[in-house]
Formats: structure tokens, C-alpha cells, sequence
């Protein structure tokens, strides 16, 4: 395996390794792509396997005050321009995924030939005319008090939200995954991840939702702390091009709750994107 520190202005560690079509797994908010590795050992046998680390993240660089959200969608097009990256196929995860909506609207030159959302909508604020954002926003004042609580004390807010991201009912006290999740946030730049959250807090996707004009997997957990089915639901509706696979165990986050059979998934998707089912296409869209 190959592991490349990409030296330039973006300076965004990304694991690059195996070949064949190329697939890019986006992590989501206050972790890194370290916990994608599952999914990195499942795909090495058929795909090339980028895993990078956004700004304020794992290895990368701080992110900087005055950048914008869409720092992480010119960071990643840059990426896959500078090593002439063709039919790309995007996993996005929580905040990654709202960075492939953003990919996709902002850089249509990127050759995306599909993409994956894991557990996440377009507009995080919950109110009256829309029930699907997170399920504790409930003030106008959400993102700036709880990024107040990250500058002022890291670890413990990490002891908060690192268990919400598993399934509901999940032993939290000894449990594996969440232990190794808990390691990889409490090393990140809490600063960064506060001016962070702010930004994501600002992003409202759900127009443009509708301007996606490939193949779309949407995952959703069934037994997720932080949005509900119906969300993805929604989401599922709004793409043209898009299906549903909903995880009866999982929380927040079914490539790492249940591997196998999010792998399984995730490689048929490939498959048919990429011609290796000679049988009618499933994903929609694409002919068999």
C-alpha cells in the first residue's frame, strides 16, 4: 500500500493506494480518514483507494479562520486534477458528504461518475418547515454556544459527541469502535473544528440537490442518534438518479457498524457503474 503526502498549497494529507477505477472516501466532521479503513482493505483488490484528510483534520493543515466552506471541495478537485483522476466514484460521509454536493456544484470539470452519502442532509437546522435537519438543533444559537464548548474544553466535548455517532443503545464503555474514533477527534485542531462546524452550519444544499445528475447511493442508519430515516428519504427524492439502503443496526455511521455488508453494497455499486455486472443495472440511471 502507498501512502502520499501531497506537498503543495493545499497541504491535505491523502492515502493513495491500489488501481483500477478510482474511488474517494470523504470523511465527515471532527475525525479523519483513518476511520474508512474497512473500506480501504475491501476496495484494494478492484479499485484505486484515495483517503483524504480534509483541513483541520488527521494530518492536513489547520483550517484557517478565514476560509469558507468550500475550501474542502477546491481541495479535493485539486486533488483529483493533479493526478488526472477519470470517472471518479465519491463516498461522503456526515460533512463529506455535504463536500461532494459542493464538488459537484462548484467544479462540474471533475469527472464524477457516481456518488455515496452516508447518513447526512442538506441543511442541518431543524424548524417548522423543515423537520429533517439535526435532531437537537432547536435554536438559533446552536452552532455558536456548542463551538464555544469545543474552544473551551476539546476532550470533553469529544467524551460527548464521539458516542452519538454509533447506533442508539450501543455499550459506548467498552466499546471498540468507539474508542478508536474517540483517539483519532481527540488529536484533532480543536480551533479548526470549531470555525468548522460554524461553516457547515451556514451550508444549505437542498436546491441543488436536484442538479445531480448521477447515479446516487444514499445510506441512511436506522438506529442513528443524529438524523432520522425520513431525511434520507428526502434526500433520496430530491436526486433524480438516486436509491435508498437503509441499516437496520447502525447509527451514524454503517461502514464502520456493519463493514461487511456496507461493503458489499458499496462494491456492487461500483460494479455497476463500471460495466462489471453484465446483468440489468440496479443503479439507477445506468443500462445493463
Amino acid at each position: 500500500m502507498e501512502s502520499l503526502h501531497q506537498e503543495d498549497s493545499n497541504s491535505m494529507f491523502c492515502l493513495d493506494a491500489g488501481h483500477g477505477k478510482p474511488v474517494v472516501l470523504v470523511h465527515g466532521w471532527g475525525v479523519s480518514g483513518a476511520l474508512f479503513s474497512a473500506q480501504v482493505d475491501a476496495l484494494l483488490a478492484q479499485s484505486r483507494v484515495l483517503v483524504p484528510d480534509l483541513r483541520g483534520h488527521g494530518q492536513s493543515a489547520p483550517f484557517s479562520p478565514g476560509d469558507g466552506f468550500s475550501v474542502f471541495a477546491d481541495d479535493l478537485a485539486s486533488m483529483i486534477q493533479a493526478r488526472g483522476l477519470e470517472s471518479v466514484c465519491l463516498v461522503g460521509w456526515s460533512m463529506g458528504a455535504m463536500v461532494c454536493w459542493d464538488l459537484l456544484k462548484r467544479h462540474p470539470q471533475v469527472e464524477v461518475s457516481g456518488l455515496v452519502t452516508i447518513d447526512m442532509v442538506p441543511w442541518l437546522h431543524t424548524g417548522p418547515d423543515w423537520p429533517y435537519g439535526l435532531r437537537d438543533e432547536n435554536d438559533h444559537g446552536f452552532f455558536a454556544s456548542h463551538a464555544s464548548l469545543m474552544q473551551a474544553d476539546w476532550e470533553a466535548y469529544c467524551h460527548l459527541f464521539v458516542p452519538r455517532i454509533f447506533a442508539r443503545g450501543r455499550d459506548t464503555r467498552s466499546d471498540a469502535l468507539v474508542a478508536q474514533t474517540m483517539e483519532i477527534a481527540i488529536n484533532n485542531h480543536a480551533s479548526s473544528l470549531a470555525t468548522i462546524w460554524q461553516r457547515m452550519g451556514e451550508q444549505d444544499f437542498r436546491q441543488s440537490l436536484g442538479e445531480i445528475g448521477i447515479p446516487v447511493q444514499v445510506v441512511a442508519g436506522r438506529l442513528s442518534q443524529l438524523y432520522g430515516v425520513s431525511a434520507a428519504e428526502w434526500v433520496t427524492g430530491a436526486i433524480e438518479n438516486a436509491r435508498l439502503e437503509v441499516f437496520e443496526h447502525s447509527g451514524h455511521a454503517p461502514h464502520m457498524e456493519e463493514p461487511e455488508s456496507f461493503n458489499a453494497m458499496l462494491t456492487a455499486f461500483l460494479g455497476e457503474l463500471h460495466g462489471s455486472h453484465k446483468s440489468k443495472s440496479t443503479v439507477p440511471g445506468i443500462a445493463g
